[in-house]
């Protein structure tokens, strides 16, 4: 049987300093960018503790694996441990959720600073709004497909629960799980691709700033 590889999510930080504050609008981007951080702090204070499982719950599944027929009990017990981790992952990411929707209603803020600017500030403005909603965006994805995997991660356990186990469908659900995590993956990768170009659009807009000394 093929073993899966549970994800570790090693997510970009969303650096925030550098910035260069002078003029009001770089004062009010400042602030909002500041509190943003802020509200994802639940989110990046979890992703060790996130790996951590998700490592803890591989290994232990790779040591299930290599249980004989006769060993019975210790399977059943490696299975609800690995059950009980799951549990843990789904709850970090419904913390990791909140953390970043708390984050993304502070657009709101950028929205009424967008609307106060003109000509080529504003355009910098809706450039950093733009990078941050994509951002935003890519989490989100992310979430949706972590779930999924979760989902199918669950369902393997229970199925490695069964005595008479069918292989055909067991292989079917690894298969099933190793395309997902390939999606968690992908999501990942857009994420952190995402975070790095915001954070370029951010040093841009504020060495703007500083240069034209934008009000």
């Amino acid at each position: 049987m093929r073993k899966y590889m549970l994800m570790i999510v090693l997510s970009v930080m969303f650096v925030l300093s550098g910035c260069t504050l002078g003029s009001t609008i770089e004062d009010e981007l400042s602030n909002v960018l500041s509190e943003m951080h802020e509200a994802e702090k639940t989110y990046r204070d979890g992703l060790k503790d996130l790996t951590k499982i998700e490592q803890t719950e591989q290994n232990l599944f790779n040591q299930t694996m290599e249980l004989s027929q006769e060993e019975n009990e210790k399977l059943k017990t490696n299975i609800e441990e690995m059950k009980a981790l799951l549990k843990k992952r789904k709850i970090h990411i419904k913390e990791e959720t909140k953390s970043m929707e708390s984050a993304m209603k502070l657009v709101s803020d950028i929205d009424k600073i967008e609307k106060k600017s003109e000509g080529d500030t504003k355009a910098e403005v809706v450039k950093l709004k733009n990078a941050i909603d994509h951002r935003y965006q890519t989490h989100t994805i992310f979430v949706d497909k972590y779930e999924k995997l979760t989902k199918l991660q669950g369902e393997l356990y229970e199925m490695l629960l069964v005595e008479e186990i069918d292989i055909t469908k067991l292989e079917q659900k690894v298969e099933a799980l190793n395309a997902q995590n390939d999606e968690v993956t992908n999501a990942i990768k857009e994420f952190n691709e995402a975070t790095n170009s915001l954070n370029e659009t951010k040093d841009a807009a504020f060495a703007y700033f500083k240069k034209n000394k934008s009000k």
